[in-house]
């Protein structure tokens, strides 16, 4: 993603704890998460981190728990959003996206989406941001060849830059309290009118292999 232009926090990948030492070219705080689950898996409390002692139990925890590598990456501070994608390549559409606001400076972890109601607010992005919002996201849904459907998920930094921090292109489809049916509902796309355009996509995309 990175290499295609698209803005990211610098990270680095930790495999085993001997690969710590790597991130010392970072800048505290740090973000700490699993490199390969979803809905917010391994996303607490503890994965902002503000010293090597923090950033060391988290990791081995992490590695130990979820038997995967770990993504480590500078904190981005500002405003959190994500963006609803619909079709493949360069043709693919942004139909809608909302900002996430979670009560008490919770993260957006595995148990807050799943009680969102509780939680967390979710706002549509309003125009002055949609532009670079969209276009972060297609260029990051055109760089990792996501096809069909699917979510990019958006943070800022400091300065409020948007910088892309992860690809959902297996975005849940609950039509109560998945994202990406919340934020279509809010660009005025029917749950049905969603399904639609997704399974149009996929036959659009299957036909062009015939």
């Amino acid at each position: 993603v990175e290499a295609s232009g698209v803005p990211v926090s610098p990270g680095i990948i930790v495999a085993h704890m001997e690969d710590i030492p790597k991130t010392s070219c970072l800048s505290f705080p740090l973000f700490v998460k699993p490199v390969a689950e979803g809905t917010g898996k391994g996303i607490t409390t503890r994965s902002t981190v503000h010293n090597f002692e923090e950033l060391g139990a988290i990791c081995g925890d992490l590695l130990e728990k979820y038997s995967q590598p770990v993504l480590v990456e500078e904190y981005l501070p500002g405003r959190e959003f994500t963006v609803g994608v619909v079709g493949s390549g360069r043709k693919s559409t942004c139909i809608g996206g909302m900002e996430i606001i979670c009560k008490d400076g919770l993260p957006y972890s595995n148990e807050v989406k799943e009680n969102y109601k509780d939680y967390v607010e979710y706002i549509p992005i309003e125009k002055e941001l949609w532009e670079e919002c969209s276009k972060v996201s297609k260029d990051a849904w055109v760089a990792l060849g996501g096809v069909d459907a699917g979510r990019i998920d958006l943070k800022a930094d400091r300065n409020g830059k948007i910088c892309f921090i992860e690809a959902n292109p297996l975005a849940g489809l609950n039509p109560v309290h998945s994202d990406l049916p919340i934020l279509s509902g809010m660009s005025n796309i029917s749950y049905h009118e969603l399904i639609n355009k997704i399974v149009e996509s996929a036959i659009k995309r299957g036909s062009n292999k015939i």
